[in-house]
């Protein structure tokens, strides 16, 4: 059995089952008493992660900018390369106040064409198609950053939700022990001191319970406001995902080869090849383009043909500012792309050894956090019913139950979350 199967099938929260009925405000369609059915959501419309990414993609208006925004950048570029209008000019001269035929109208016809020189059109076509791949890298980052938002709302509900029905066990397991210590202290077996110290716990046990709701509520909302679901997302319809880890191997190598796949670094490149074609379209810009000009012309009542070729004379502006502004940006652009590539393959690494070394400690939460404080917990509570325990070991041994079911429960969600960071860092699908 692999690392992660073994975390998949790990039991985080091994507690017995009570037999008391549900706690007033527990998450809907779960019995917070039932631990052990974590995992088996009572809803039958499930929503597994899986299911929650493709929703997001579906409704989410942000990636729906930039795949607009990518769609109207592919249509510019496939434009770019047209040539300029012409320009059609008609001309009616020697017009006078009066009457007279001293001077007849001259009428003038012509249509002028700008012809490019320099290889500017091709100039122009390159700066559009480094602009689509801007806007292809923008969509993909896009892409990134809704799997990561709508991961972390899901298993931020799913902490929430677990850590309530926690809770709720433990608020109904203490009012038992509560009563239990009640009774003795009216009979005089047990000083009311103790009553209340243990009151204080359970006091505490409520104000967490009703922190987690608030919690789950509010990861909930967002979440269902993330797949667009118009009913929203109940916390029966969230599943644990079971996922494998990426693929193994020296981290350094693997990183080294999956940033090619990263949209950051594909941005990156986007933006160099835009500011180098940006150069080279400005350098075109310093070669003068010709105007032909043709048409008709009609002087002194003779029809005759125009023919002129203009040529801007390139004195005093050879467009240098305009190309040492683009030089600039080209080596801006040059650096922004090695310090990208750095950084990416730092980062990538540090996810990579983060996902193995949260699955492997996560496979040993059952043996390392919750068997130890669960066996505290038995024997403090077995002192309690014989009447020799001390208040104080039981409150700490109640609370170091929790607060191993809490850590184990993060450890565990940690880890998923680490791997789904890591398969993004690969350029892995999420869920295999």
């Amino acid at each position: 059995m692999t690392v992660l199967a073994t975390l998949a099938t790990l039991a985080l929260l091994t507690a017995t089952p009570s037999a008391s009925p549900p706690t007033s405000g527990a998450p809907p369609g779960r019995d917070p008493s039932s631990i052990a059915a974590r995992g088996q959501p009572a809803d039958a419309a499930v929503l597994p992660l899986e299911r929650a990414l493709t929703l997001a993609r579906e409704h989410s208006p942000r990636r729906a900018s930039a795949e607009a925004l990518r769609l109207g950048t592919e249509a510019a570029a496939q434009r770019a390369g047209r040539v300029p209008n012409p320009v059609f000019e008609f001309r009616s001269e020697n017009w006078t106040p009066g009457s007279t035929d001293d001077f007849p109208n001259d009428t003038y016809a012509s249509v002028a064409q700008v012809i490019e020189l320099g290889g500017k059109r091709g100039a122009r076509r390159a700066v559009a198609q480094a602009d689509l791949g801007g806007a292809t890298a923008a969509l993909a980052d896009a892409d990134r950053q809704l799997v990561l938002e709508t991961a972390d709302r899901y298993l931020d509900a799913l902490r929430a939700r677990e850590a309530a029905i926690l809770l709720a066990e433990q608020r109904t397991s203490a009012a038992e022990i509560a009563d239990v210590m009640r009774r003795r202290v009216d009979e005089g077996y047990a000083p009311e001191a103790d009553l209340r110290l243990y009151q204080a716990q359970l006091a505490r046990t409520d104000v967490l319970l009703l922190r987690a709701r608030l919690e789950l509520d509010r990861h909930l909302t967002t979440l269902g406001v993330l797949v667009g679901l118009p009913g929203g997302v109940t916390s029966s319809q969230l599943v644990e995902p079971v996922l494998s880890l990426p693929a193994s191997g020296d981290p350094s190598t693997l990183a080294a080869t999956a940033i090619e796949r990263r949209p950051e670094l594909a941005a990156a490149r986007a933006r160099l090849e835009r500011a180098r074609t940006s150069v080279a379209l400005e350098r075109a810009q310093r070669v003068p383009d010709v105007m032909v000009v043709g048409g008709y012309k009609r002087t002194a009542g003779l029809d005759t043909g125009v023919f002129a070729v203009q040529v801007p004379i390139p004195l005093s502006d050879r467009n240098t500012a305009a190309i040492s502004r683009a030089e600039g940006e080209l080596r801006a652009a040059q650096l922004d792309l090695d310090a990208i590539t750095r950084a990416l393959i730092g980062e990538t690494e540090v996810t990579l050894r983060t996902a193995t070394a949260l699955v492997s400690r996560a496979s040993g939460a059952d043996r390392d956090l919750i068997q130890p404080a669960e066996t505290v917990r038995q024997a403090a509570r077995a002192s309690f019913r014989e009447g020799a325990g001390e208040v104080l070991r039981l409150v700490e041994a109640d609370r170091g139950w929790v607060e191993a079911q809490r850590e184990a429960l993060d450890l565990k969600l940690d880890a998923v979350r680490a791997t789904i960071r890591a398969r993004l860092a690969l350029g892995e699908e999420i869920l295999p």
